[in-house]
């Protein structure tokens, strides 16, 4: 068959899968950055823990064309992402592969997303490949904060009291996440993985405190409570480098700088311990909160965060109408 498993266990992969499987990884690094959450762990290590599958894609008869690698989200679909081998790094031969992966929804669920990233293919993906395919880019923006820039010489006039988050703070942030994000509920978004808003932060929240998207920093995470109830928060975790995974504000109570002081605390704390440059990954269309980054000194990485390609079918999205014209 033209998609073949690739198996969990090292012991048990064949050959040439374990072959473009390490490729793919290598390539992965190298190109796109150890930082990146999606892969900070290797697909190899998550392939075996369960977290991801993974399948060749076969060509002729015997020879490797490329990889799918995809994780599950609930109620939509397959997060998937792409390598082609080489000789195979054409419009055409991608557009087969996604055509592959399509009609294999039935038995392994529906594509959600593919990442607007293919490690080693020349000159970025085509989009028509994905447009023609019912599918809308998704662009993110990755951030640092070289060491040599200096903070804020902020005064204390007007600063929010700000605590240190613990563990004991689980229910609540899962109900500022789900209150801060509540305008994206119904929307084609990459990060609603259950189409319950409620169910999707306490996901989000788990992988943070439960160490399952690097290490958390409790001692970098803050947050401000507003008559006893938490209404925004900073969190922090460590891949390779220092990630601020989120910053959440309250929607009542944004644009008065709760977001900006979050920050600058969470980056404070950071250099305090010397524990390396701050990184970020937010979308590309969310102004406000790119200006918020820029305003504590964060400048765009050398390497840009990888995008998506999101279904509309799969996240429930009408396909656009035609232009009648």
């Amino acid at each position: 068959m033209p998609l073949r498993p690739i198996a969990a266990r090292p012991a048990d992969r064949e050959g040439v899968g374990a072959a473009v499987l390490a490729e793919y990884e290598s390539l992965l690094l190298a190109e796109a950055g150890r930082w990146v959450a999606e892969v900070a762990r290797g697909e190899a290590a998550r392939l075996e823990s369960g977290e991801v599958r993974a399948a060749l894609w076969i060509v002729g008869r015997s020879e490797p064309g490329g990889l799918a690698v995809w994780d599950f989200v609930r109620g939509v679909g397959r997060r998937v992402r792409l390598y082609l081998a080489r000789g195979h790094r054409t419009p055409s031969a991608l557009a087969t592969l996604l055509d592959e992966l399509d009609a294999r929804s039935e038995h392994d669920g529906p594509i959600a997303s593919v990442a607007d990233f293919v490690p080693g293919y020349p000159g970025g993906l085509p989009p028509e490949v994905f447009t023609d395919r019912g599918y809308f880019p998704v662009e993110r923006l990755a951030l640092h904060l070289p060491a040599e820039t200096p903070l804020p010489d902020e005064t204390l006039v007007g600063r929010p009291d700000l605590r240190p988050l613990d563990s004991g703070d689980r229910e609540a942030l899962v109900e500022l996440m789900r209150s801060a994000y509540d305008q994206l509920a119904g929307t084609p978004s990459p990060w609603l993985v259950y189409r319950d808003p409620t169910q999707d932060a306490r996901d989000a929240v788990e992988e943070i405190l439960e160490d399952r998207r690097g290490d958390w920093l409790d001692w970098a995470s803050f947050g401000v409570d507003v008559a006893g109830v938490l209404r925004g928060a900073s969190l922090v975790t460590r891949l390779d480098v220092p990630v601020l995974s989120e910053v959440m504000v309250a929607p009542e109570l944004r644009g008065i700088g709760l977001g900006y002081h979050l920050t600058l605390e969470s980056v404070r704390a950071l250099r305090e311990r010397e524990a390396g440059e701050p990184h970020l990954v937010t979308t590309s269309h969310d102004l406000r909160a790119i200006r918020l980054f820029r305003r504590v000194g964060f400048e765009p990485a050398e390497r840009p965060a990888v995008g998506l390609w999101v279904s509309r079918v799969a996240v429930g999205v009408p396909l656009p109408e035609r232009d009648a014209r």
